[in-house]
């Protein structure tokens, strides 16, 4: 199994690569932990506990393709800490969002399981920006990060979604996030990695074995699950302003 790894690549453009390896009351936390406070839940229901002992935090979802809004200080995993998402089934899609301007950090580990095996997908909403740094680490069944909002509210329950920049209150269009990875990125045989928004950087390695990796720029996107569960994605609208230098 090959394995390619994209050293500091900034993507203004659409790539899929197919059958690749890419090389109530408030919780009291130890530092620099996720803050479950900050979470609210937009669709579904779960329990969250925090073990300060061992770093971790754990988000189990009592029902199928759960959404959560993490705001307050926003959703930052550190080196060393690690953030479990615990799901009913394989095909559940855990949707976290970002609504107040700071962008995800993932620096630690983030997992997908089901029944203690790496399993079920997660998606990553933020038009802030989402950040994966040199240390961090995410295993699912499928991943997708985003910094164009989905069209339609709710968790992802059908086969196609409309994904657009974000706008205020009053209809403008805010800045163009970005997506940065520069760690490890594993998914299941078969699954997919997306990562889509106003600007894509890959400096880590993604590893999607007989399934695809996903890297699109644009404003407004197309995302499409076929019936054997394959992943799509197309550019509806490129680009029209500058990201960042």
């Amino acid at each position: 199994m090959s394995k390619i790894s994209f050293r500091k690549a900034l993507y203004s453009f659409f790539v899929v690569f197919t059958a690749v390896s890419f090389a109530c009351n408030p919780i009291i936390l130890a530092a620099d932990l996720p803050n479950p406070n900050d979470v609210t839940w937009v669709d579904g229901s779960g329990t969250i506990n925090v073990n300060p002992a061992t770093n971790t935090v754990d988000i189990t979802a009592n029902t199928m393709s759960p959404t959560i809004n993490w705001g307050g200080s926003g959703l930052t995993v550190p080196t060393g800490e690690t953030l479990n998402y615990n799901q009913l089934v394989n095909d559940s899609v855990f949707t976290t969002i970002g609504s107040n301007g700071i962008p995800f950090r993932f620096d630690g580990t983030i997992n997908s399981f089901v029944n203690g095996s790496i399993g079920g997908y997660l998606w990553f909403i933020n038009p802030a920006g989402i950040y994966m740094g040199s240390t961090s680490s995410i295993n699912a069944a499928g991943i997708l990060a985003s910094t164009l909002n989905m069209a339609t509210a709710g968790n992802p329950s059908g086969l196609a979604w409309s994904f657009m920049r974000a706008t205020d209150a009053n209809g403008n269009p805010l800045a163009n996030g970005y997506v940065i990875n520069k760690g490890k990125i594993q998914v299941n045989d078969s699954g997919y990695a997306a990562l889509i928004g106003g600007a894509v950087g890959n400096e880590g390695i993604i590893r999607a074995p007989l399934g695809k990796a996903i890297l699109a720029s644009g404003e407004k996107m197309t995302v499409q699950l076929d019936n054997a569960g394959i992943l799509s994605v197309v550019v509806d609208t490129p680009v029209t302003t500058k990201v960042y230098d």
